[in-house]
């Protein structure tokens, strides 16, 4: 996947809308000029007693607590699908746009999410937000006309070292990793505020691989949600910093339909996903390890889990999307023979249901001789909680 302009990239989000500059100027207009007449007002004699300010409230905005919102992900628009894990056809998108449609489904803006979420604002019963990630050329080129035409807003989960420049540091120390992470998650959020003028509130964790840490940072970077790519129907009451997106693939187009029928049918999405470090997994390859092999068994127990729901238990491989591994729980074992050569370093992300609440695990490990950045080296391993 063409996605190595940083060793772990990270993704903000910007909102496109539609041509919202005049709107935009008058809102920052409004309240930067004295109350009408106020410079100008004569003088009078101070009256025998001071009057009593009153303030109106602005009206109570009625929220639906119960409105569902689905979210998708895209990433390049080609006609020859090559990699269906980041590609689908312009025809497939725009036939995803017109089924939103078709189905009574509002696609909202970033904004208008949040400020439900906020209590501001109220949004209909069922809503889409869709999203690009990476910055391709193709969303400019294919999506927008296709967004223009449906007047759809969305937004874009852009990569930030493009713009900067920089260079690949095969290891980091421990210290040395959580200046960077610091550095790339609040740095960042600044260069786009400052180079365009706009407000940065959406990060979308790379790949889905992210721990309470990330999340903590990402708070306290000023960010108001953050998105993974666990997809799931967000209510209001949903967690603010593990919101869901279902990404879509080429050759994968029931990820899209099932998604719809989640907010058809749900009423308990976006509950808080549990997480399990990787050390209680026992996983293969190992967490930080660096492997010889591209095509391993892939494995990890999850017994620290609890009593799994056997039905939900789904793995996650980066550069793959969803593979089909099996799960024995007998050995509560989870596991997979990746047949297509890995690259790079690789994160693999398992995710089941115990109790009725979602749990997760997620390690990361490397392949040696891949001939890129950094082959041969250990990753960074997840940090520990």
């Amino acid at each position: 996947m063409r996605l190595k302009l940083v060793a772990i990239p990270v993704l903000l989000a910007l909102v496109l809308a539609g041509c919202n500059k005049k709107q935009r100027a008058q809102t920052i207009g409004e309240g930067s000029t004295p109350a009408h007449g106020a410079s100008a007002a004569p003088a009078s004699p101070p009256p025998t007693a001071a009057p009593v300010a009153t303030a109106t409230a602005p009206a109570k905005v009625a929220i639906d607590q119960t409105a569902q919102v689905i979210v998708y992900g895209y990433h390049r628009f080609v006609n020859q699908v090559r990699r269906p894990d980041t590609e689908i056809t312009p025809q497939m998108f725009e036939q995803q746009m017109q089924e939103l449609k078709n189905r009574g489904i509002s696609v909202i803006g970033m904004q208008d999410f949040l400020a439900w979420k906020r209590g501001e604002k109220n949004i209909p019963p069922r809503c889409a937000i869709v999203t690009f990630d990476d910055g391709w050329k193709s969303q400019y080129d294919v999506a927008w006309p296709i967004m223009k035409k449906f007047g759809y807003p969305f937004t874009l989960f852009i990569y930030t070292e493009g713009i900067r420049g920089g260079h690949f540091k095969k290891k980091l120390s421990p210290p040395e990793y959580e200046q960077w992470l610091q550095n790339e998650v609040g740095r960042c959020k600044e260069t786009l505020e400052q180079r365009l003028g706009i407000k940065v509130n959406c990060f979308a964790v790379p790949y889905g691989f992210y721990n309470q840490h990330i999340k903590e940072i990402a708070t306290r970077a000023g960010y108001e949600a953050v998105f993974t790519v666990y997809g799931q129907p967000i209510t209001y009451r949903a967690a603010m910093d593990s919101l869901g997106r279902y990404l879509i693939e080429g050759n994968k187009p029931k990820v899209f339909a099932d998604a719809i029928g989640m907010i058809a049918t749900s009423s308990a999405g976006g509950a808080p996903v549990a997480e399990i470090g990787a050390s209680n997994i026992a996983s293969k390859p190992a967490d930080g390890e660096t492997i010889r092999n591209p095509l391993p068994l892939i494995s990890a127990n999850l017994s620290a889990f609890g009593a799994i729901d056997s039905g939900t238990v789904t793995m996650r491989v980066s550069g793959l999307g969803i593979v089909s591994a099996s799960f024995d729980p007998k050995t509560n074992t989870v596991s997979y023979q990746v047949t297509k050569k890995l690259r790079d370093k690789c994160t693999v992300i398992v995710e089941a249901k115990s109790g009725g609440k979602k749990v997760e695990a997620h390690w990361t490990f490397a392949v040696e001789g891949t001939g890129t950045p950094g082959a041969g080296t250990s990753p960074s391993p997840t940090p520990k909680k």
